[in-house]
């Protein structure tokens, strides 16, 4: 009954870590298998109470002088009990595969969120990876479309050097034949 109990306690720490959706229902569950366990104990309580009275009664005689009689019935009591005995230990048995099984259960559902927990953490990392590409991405063609600009104006003053140049060449040229 320690063990069930300890069992238990163990399963409602194990449900509290749980996500919501699951969590409700093995708190279920662990209820369940704690009602369960609190009608065995009260069933042994009675059972073993049952049992030391019988054997008092078959130790200190009921007071009866027909004593054969009297044994008849108390082994039949006895054996009462000791039936009543033997199906609270199989509703014991009966609560401890149930817990065994829940706690199976509990170290899978953790083990998977484990896993679960694992590749979310290496998404995340990706995800950081990407982002970091992505901005050294934006910083490298900003500067690429700020160097194309600069270019472009120089190519325009250069251009525009280039005509004013060949304006003053023709100008002068034309100048100088009118004059001669």
């Amino acid at each position: 009954l320690r063990q069930a109990k300890d069992l238990i306690r163990s399963m409602e720490v194990e449900v509290r870590s749980m996500d919501p959706g699951t969590k409700r229902e093995m708190m279920e569950k662990v209820g369940q298998y704690k009602k369960t366990l609190e009608s065995v104990q009260r069933d042994h309580a009675d059972t073993q109470k049952q049992a030391e009275e019988e054997q008092n009664t078959l130790l200190c005689g009921s007071g009866q002088n027909n004593y054969g009689e009297a044994s008849a019935d108390q082994r039949g009591r006895l054996v009462a009990a000791n039936e009543t005995l033997d199906r609270g230990t199989g509703r014991i048995r009966h609560a401890m595969e149930i817990v065994a099984e829940t706690e199976e259960t509990a170290l899978e559902i953790s083990d998977e969120l484990a896993r679960n927990r694992e590749k979310i953490e290496s998404a995340s990392a990706r995800v950081r990876q990407v982002s970091d590409l992505t901005g050294h991405a934006r910083r490298l063609v900003h500067s690429m479309t700020k160097r194309e600009k600069h270019q472009k104006i120089m190519l325009g003053c250069v251009a525009l050097f280039l005509v004013a140049t060949a304006g003053v060449i023709i100008w002068l040229v034309a100048g100088g034949l009118r004059h001669k």
